[in-house]
């Protein structure tokens, strides 16, 4: 009689142990996923921000930068939206809160981006051209930086 209860009892802590693994594998798995749909969104903003940065160096017009502006902020709006409730439904105290807050600073660094590009169509000095150029590219940096310490968390944790 002890023996069944000795051997149901083991058998019930294996169940709930190996339940509890494949629970956290699937979660991290998922949150992983996440994670790669952002970054991807991400690359193709930047690539987006270059367009738009070599639209204005060949001096194209205003309009049509607007239109580029615009669209990238929204871009940059709905990202960081979607962010930050996914940072929301995660524990505070959840070691992947880590990754997405990294996130979240890469895309605040590529609005701040798109805010100096916004600077120099405004702008007609060439020295104020320099500086905002060099603040423009310091977040671009600054953002490709943080998303390659994401990408090397993923891949440390595959």
């Amino acid at each position: 009689m002890k023996f069944k209860r000795l051997f149901l009892s083991l058998f019930l802590c294996l169940i709930i142990f190996s339940v509890s693994i494949h629970a956290s594998t699937t979660s991290n798995d998922a949150h992983k996923q996440v994670l790669e749909t952002y970054i991807s969104k991400l690359t193709q903003i930047q690539k987006e921000l270059s367009s738009l940065s070599d639209a204005l160096n060949a001096k194209n017009s205003k309009a049509k930068c607007n239109i580029g502006f615009n669209f990238i902020n929204k871009q940059l709006d709905d990202l960081l939206q979607s962010m930050n409730t996914y940072s929301d439904s995660l524990a505070s105290n959840s070691p992947d809160q880590k990754e997405i807050l990294l996130l979240i600073n890469a895309t605040n660094f590529l609005k701040c981006a798109l805010l100096e590009l916004d600077a120099i169509s405004c702008n007609s000095s060439s020295l104020d051209t320099l500086l905002i150029l060099k603040n423009y590219f310091k977040f671009v940096d600054l953002s490709e930086q943080l998303i390659n310490t994401v990408n090397e968390s993923l891949s440390s944790t595959s």
